[in-house]
Formats: structure tokens, sequence, C-alpha cells
């Protein structure tokens, strides 16, 4: 073996593993696929059988707005096993197509260096595959959280066709990593429901729950079974919380960060302690310690008491300036505003004048009153509305040229059909008159056209000359 064939192979030992790990990354998800299908029936009249399309689309609609999944350890392993697997297979199918390609040129006269080159890149692949089998998948950086994204048909409100074969070709041929499926049964009066959830990182069933109900019971055990599977897909345990609070508009805040006013509802959410705080303007502050447990569905009521308050008139110029105290509107001016112990902000807004904001630390003692300035005018001095006119004017000249050609070209063969009719004795005058009458007719729009080009043509010119002008100008401003 010469010095060119020794670097080669140190080469190829060198590269052929990070070639293997750059596969390995390429597979790794950047989002959690999720599919609902609509129920398998079986021993269901024709009118029970809307409820293989109703139930699953009520699972839906509480499934669809799961944001993200939490990969376990476990999980985690056999999504990297699978990743080895789906790594491994792409190599065994780029290196069964080179043996193919290098098979096929054996009696090929003149390829003796095209095989060498392919047995190079066989070795080269083998290698890959060698140093695959003993790569360290611990390397792989994998994120914990990833956002759930719906199939295309459930994104859409829709479901996707039964499962009627093998879960996991039917995830492969739908790209999902998560799907939920069911069978509906009908024995005597009572309705048999099983619903699975299949993940195509375990390649299992890692969901299965049944129940028997009768038809009045069905709706609400099947959304008992939903809230159960909910756990998996999320990869942990969840709860509700939903906070209302009177009055209306009040800020609430979850262990100190505000999450909204008035009214929050959080369907995903984690279980534990919380601290829920809740203020408003001219009312006292409220805090509330709320334990919410596991699949636990929590409706917390707050009511705030009217704190000490004092008066002040609130005046602007112009008057009817609406008044927002921090951010709730409370009328328009003059009006008299109660005031709490708390800094708010205090905005003004009148159509056709600037907002007012400002921040009030303490009330001001009896009358604030406030000057509005005026919107200032647009004025018709942009670059893009001379080029919005440049484009116009440039678009009717255009349009108005095929209407003088087609007047011109009309008027000429009425012309020329005139002038024949003159030279033979045998046509009518009614015809001569005709004729005479049309080709005056088509010269006067061929005239009037071509006025109507002139002055169009004319006032592009103006136009261009005015938006190059505006366009060198503002370079000019802009160096």
């Amino acid at each position: 073996m010469n010095k060119r064939s020794v670097f080669s192979v140190l080469v190829i030992f060198m590269l052929s593993f990070p070639l293997s790990a750059i596969e390995l990354e390429k597979f790794l998800p950047e989002e959690y696929n999720l599919g609902i299908s609509s129920f398998t029936g079986k021993d269901l009249g024709g009118d029970e059988l809307f409820l293989l399309q109703n139930l699953p689309s009520q699972v839906l609609s509480f499934l669809g707005s799961i944001p993200d999944h939490h990969f376990s350890p476990e999980e985690t392993e056999a999504m990297k096993d699978l990743i080895y697997r789906k790594a491994a297979k792409t190599l065994e199918e780029e290196l069964g197509l080179l043996i193919m390609e290098r098979d096929d040129l054996f009696f090929s006269p003149g390829s003796r260096q095209r095989r060498i080159t392919l047995d190079e890149k066989i070795d080269l692949k083998r290698k890959e595959i060698e140093n695959l089998k003993i790569a360290d998948l611990d390397d792989l950086k994998v994120q914990e959280i990833v956002p759930v994204r719906l199939a295309e048909e459930n994104l859409k409100g829709e479901l996707l066709p039964p499962v009627g074969y093998y879960p996991g070709e039917y995830c492969e041929k739908q790209n999902l990593d998560f799907l939920i499926y069911g069978t509906l049964e009908r024995v005597e009066e009572y309705y048999y429901l099983e619903l699975l959830g299949y993940n195509r990182f375990y390649d299992d069933i890692v969901f299965r729950e049944s129940l028997a109900c009768t038809a009045r019971e069905l709706t609400a055990e099947t959304m008992v079974l939903v809230k159960k599977i909910a756990s998996t897909i999320l990869g942990r345990p969840w709860a509700s919380l939903r906070v209302t609070v009177d009055p209306p508009g009040s800020s609430i805040r979850l262990n100190g960060i505000f999450i909204g006013l008035g009214a929050v509802n959080r369907p995903w959410f984690i279980p534990g302690e919380y601290t829920v705080e809740c203020t408003a303007v001219g009312y006292e502050t409220k805090t509330v310690e709320v334990i919410v447990e596991a699949e636990d569905e929590k409706d917390l009521a707050v009511a705030l008491e009217e704190g000490e308050k004092t008066t002040f008139r609130l005046e602007s110029r112009p008057p009817g300036a609406d008044v927002y105290i921090s951010s709730q509107w409370v009328g328009k001016t003059p009006l008299d505003v109660a005031w709490s112990e708390s800094p708010v902000q205090l905005t003004l807004l009148k159509e056709g004048y600037r907002r007012f904001v400002s921040i009030l630390a303490e009330a001001p003692e009896e009358e604030l009153s406030i000057s509005l300035q005026p919107e200032p005018g647009v004025k018709y001095n942009s670059r893009e509305d001379f080029r919005d006119r440049f484009y116009r004017d440039f678009s009717v000249f255009v349009l108005s040229v095929p209407l003088t050609l087609a007047g011109y070209s009309m008027a000429e063969h009425y012309s020329v059909a005139l002038n024949d009719a003159l030279d033979d004795p045998v046509v009518p005058q009614e015809e001569i008159y005709r004729l005479w009458r049309r080709s005056r007719v088509c010269y006067t729009l061929y005239t009037a056209g071509l006025f109507a080009n002139t002055f169009l043509f004319a006032n592009l010119i103006v136009s261009t000359a005015e938006y190059l002008a505006r366009t060198g100008s503002a370079v000019e401003g802009s160096r």
C-alpha cells in the first residue's frame, strides 16, 4: 500500500465518526406531532354512526390547545434508540445504492477508475456504519420541552381517517409522534369504548383505557379518559386554574407575575402551591394562597373591597377626551376621578389630538386640567406618494395607447374600403355613405386618442420628474 492510500484510509477513519454524529443530529425532533383520528365502530346502527365523529371531535377540542411536550428520561432514551435505527437504516440504504452502482459498472469498458472511486466510497460508508454502532448517543442534545403541533387535518378542525392497520405504519405515513385513536362497540344497551394512545418513540401503545356505559353517560365518561391521556401527551401532570375578579379589569398576578385582567383561564397548569394577587384602582389588594392538585380543575372567584378614595376633577381642552386609568376606560372629560393610594397611569385619547400619557404618583388637590396637542396634518410630500402617482400615471398612459392604435387601424380599414367603393360604379350610394360615416367616426376616435396620449404623456413626464426629484432628495438626506 503506497503513502497516498495510507493517508486516504486515515482521513476516512478520522472523518467517519463526525459524519455519523451529524447524521444523528438531523433526526432530532423540533416539535411533537399529535394526531387524533376518527374512532372505529362495531355493531353500531345508522343513527349511532355520528358518535364515531362526535366523540373524537370532543377529544380534539379538549386536547387541541396543549402547548408543549416534556420528554421524560425514559422517553428520551427510547427516542435516541429510534434515531439510531433511522440513521443506521439510512446509511445501509446509501451503502446498497453504492454497491449496485459499482456492480452495474463491472462489465462496462473503461470504468476501472470509476469503480475504484466507488470502492473508496463503499469503504467509507461501511466505516460510518461501524462507527455508528459504537457512537455515544448520550452526546445528542435533546430538548426537554418541544411545542406540540397538531396534524394538518386536526388544525382545520377535521379528524384523521380511522386507523385500519398497525399504528406505527400509520404514524410513519402521517408523520406523527403521538396518535390518539379508539374503538366504539355496542353491546346490548351499553356502549363499550376503548381509547388508545400510540407513542412513535416507544413504538408501542402507551395509553389504553376502556369504559362501558349507557348512551347518556358516554360523553361525560369519555372526557374522563381524555383528561387522563392529557398527562401522557404533556409528559407531566397537569391541572386547570381559572381566576375571575370583581370588579372586571382588575390586574391578576400569579407568584408575582402578571397574567391578565379580570378573568384568566390556564388550562394546562402545573400542579402546586401558588399565590394569586388581585389589584384594582380604588380597591384594596387581595392575596389568595391556592393549592392545585393534579388533574384538578379549580375555579377561583375573588371579590375586591373598595378602599379609601379621594376624588378630583379632571378636565381637558378640548373636552370629550376618553379617560383611561391603568388601561381601564372610566369615562370622558370633564370627569370626577376616584383616587386610591397606588400610583396609576393616566391616558387621554381624542381623535385629531396626540395621546396624553402620565403617571400620577399622588392625587391632585382639587382639579387637573390638561391641554391636548393637535395631531399635525399629513401632507402630500412623502416619496411613496410620488412613487404611487408615477405608477398610476404610467399605467393610465399605457392603457390609453391601444385605444389610439385601434382607432387608427379601423379608420385606415374603412378609408381603403371607401376608396375601393368609389372606384367601383356597381357599389350603391348607401354603402358608400355608410363607409364614409364609419371612416369619419374611427378617425375621430383616433384623433381623440392621440390627443389623450399626448396629454397623458405630458402628465407622465411631470410625475416622473417629481418622483426622481423626491428620490434624489431622500438619498441626499440619508447621507
